[in-house]
C-alpha cells in the first residue's frame, strides 16, 4: 500500500498552508486561531 509515502508529502504542504489561511483570516476577522479552526 501506499498509504504513508502519499501522506508524506501532503502533510507538508498543508501544514503551510494552514497557518498562511490562519493569518490571513486573523488579519481579516481579527481573531487569530479562527482560519485553523
Amino acid at each position: 500500500m501506499r498509504g504513508p509515502g502519499k501522506c508524506r508529502p501532503i502533510a507538508p504542504r498543508r501544514a503551510v498552508l494552514l497557518p498562511t489561511t490562519s493569518t490571513l483570516t486573523s488579519a481579516s476577522t481579527g481573531k487569530p486561531g479562527r482560519g485553523a479552526g
